[in-house]
């Protein structure tokens, strides 16, 4: 057996019977158990193969409820939801677990779902459309399009209950509202559903929400076609025990931005399909070590407890943890990304790392390498800031700067170990442009809340002539 598959087994284990060590110390009753998902993007059975792996996990876990928050499927059509739900019920057969226990579907859609014409059918999305509904013809998908056959009939055929744009179910004492996909800028009615319902939650325990985008000013996002309009947040303001989960952006696991603890607590669901980049970082170095066809496919397992919710997060391609689970204080209480990154520690080099740069041709990408940091607890290495100097004589004359994430980043922790040394592009745009002068690089380690561990350097490097 290899360390790989050893480590994948045995966190395996750990995750299903025993779960976070951490947690299983702090002891006390546990309440719920419930699998979080986002963003599966479902085709055709094949594509689901990963989906079919977490809800076993989450069957081994003995969940009391399964959340997808949106775009379930990828193109919008009916056959795509019909595999959602045929994956579903042969693992979760007449919506039941182990030993016949009832386990809630807390499904909703998200825009691939409801804007089929807008992601799956037209041009290239109808092509493919086709090749991942087999049997069907052209004008036979077209017509399965969900918004033309309706949502809500869709909904209630493939999952077998009805079909309400936002609605509310009960699992094990604790409330779930579920708000379907409705524009990019807000569930319509949301406002209206809070000031009729809103006083029938129960204050003392946390109720959990999940819509497709995220609020506004929460999660740490991709873009601003990641968010919704603020109307979420500026609701949700008003209920401390509120509790968010939310997909869109594919907002990695591995990131401490994606759980944010405010006015409520707003967590980021991931994918279990792709991982999108942020725009300031270098997306060429983001595969650095791994192929770009294997993407991070991440979830979570929530436990709810009397005094704390414990968030595993686990990754659903190695089939292994990715890191210690967040645990969030109950009755929750705001913590700033300040907060945070006081009590956060900086990944740190070793004593003796050194940093190489590497010139190319003039008006060509040069490349840095350098050891990896080390992970303290709880403060992996994220990314990478280099800063390249020039000089003539004693003077600075241009300096260039850029981020770039770590070979490991949408990996398990455990991967970290697999990295003996990293390489990433200087940009054209950053390496030097004399022929004459001198050449430094700094490279800085950060940890996911960007606090910096301590540089290291070249020394003044000759450039070289063309």
């Amino acid at each position: 057996m290899t360390r790989r598959s050893f480590l994948g087994s045995a966190s395996a284990f750990v995750a299903v019977s025993g779960f976070a060590s951490a947690d299983k110390m702090l002891g006390g009753r546990l309440n719920l158990r419930f699998g979080v998902l986002s963003d599966t993007h479902i085709t055709n059975w094949e594509s689901a193969d990963t989906f079919r792996r977490a809800l076993r996990f989450y069957r081994e876990a003995d969940v009391d409820a399964v959340m997808i928050c949106g775009d379930m499927t990828n193109m919008g059509v009916l056959c795509n939801l019909e595999t959602v739900a045929k994956c579903w019920y042969e693992v979760f057969p007449g919506d039941k677990g182990q030993n016949g226990k009832h386990v809630e579907k807390l499904f909703i859609y998200g825009n691939h779902d409801a804007e089929p014409s807008e992601y799956g059918i037209g041009n290239v999305g109808l092509a493919k459309s086709l090749m991942h509904c087999p049997g069907y013809k052209t004008e036979e998908v077209r017509r399965q399009r969900l918004d033309l056959v309706g949502l809500g009939k869709a909904w209630e055929s493939c999952f077998h209950e009805p079909f309400e744009p936002i609605y509310r179910k009960t699992v094990r004492g604790y409330d779930f509202i579920g708000a379907h996909w409705d524009t990019q800028a807000r569930v319509r009615g949301l406002e209206e559903w809070f000031g009729k319902h809103g006083s029938s939650l129960d204050p003392s325990k946390p109720f959990f929400y999940f819509q497709h985008p995220h609020p506004q000013g929460t999660v740490n996002t991709s873009g601003p076609f990641s968010h919704d309009d603020g109307t979420s947040t500026r609701i949700l303001s008003h209920y401390p025990n509120a509790v968010v989960f939310s997909g869109h952006s594919h907002t990695t696991l591995t990131d401490d931005r994606t759980l944010w603890r405010g006015s409520f607590t707003s967590i980021g669901a991931s994918t279990l399909s792709e991982r999108g980049a942020e725009p300031n970082m270098l997306v060429e170095n983001l595969f650095a070590s791994r192929d770009p066809a294997l993407p991070a496919r991440q979830g979570m397992l929530v436990s709810v407890y009397d005094d704390r919710l414990v968030l595993d997060r686990r990754d659903f391609f190695f089939n292994e943890p990715i890191d210690e689970p967040w645990i969030v204080p109950l009755p929750a209480r705001a913590e700033n990304r300040v907060e945070r990154m006081a009590k956060a520690r900086a990944p740190q080099f070793a004593d003796d790392a050194r940093v190489y740069l590497i010139f190319g041709k003039c008006g060509e990408d040069g490349s840095v390498r350098f050891p990896p940091a080390v992970a303290e607890p709880s403060a992996r290495p994220f990314d990478y800031e280099v800063t390249v100097d020039y000089r003539h004589g004693e003077d600075i004359v241009a300096r260039r700067m850029f981020r770039a994430y770590g070979p490991t980043v949408l990996q398990p922790k455990s991967h970290d170990l697999d990295v003996k040394r990293v390489t990433l592009t200087v940009p054209a745009g950053c390496m030097p442009k004399y022929d004459i002068g001198e050449a430094r690089v700094t490279v800085v380690p950060h940890n996911s809340l960007g606090v910096a561990g301590r540089p290291i350097a070249t020394g003044w490097v000759r450039v070289p002539k063309e």
